[in-house]
């Protein structure tokens, strides 16, 4: 078995029956700090409504 190349900002979800895969994004959005997440997803949730972009990524629990 050959192994896959590490890939860099590409995210591939299953939705249902299908595989939905992310590469190439417009923009990357991070919070380095607690206190940054809530303005991340805010941001995040404009550009989605205003570009009619989708959003694929992670957030992890520890993130609040």
């Amino acid at each position: 078995m050959n192994k896959a190349e590490p890939r860099t900002n590409e995210v591939l979800l299953k939705d249902n029956k299908d595989w939905l895969h992310f590469a190439r994004p417009y923009q990357l959005i991070t919070a380095e700090k607690p206190s940054d997440v809530l303005r991340a997803l805010q941001e995040i949730e404009r550009l989605v409504f205003v570009n009619h972009w989708y959003a694929a990524g992670f957030l992890s629990y520890e993130a609040a």
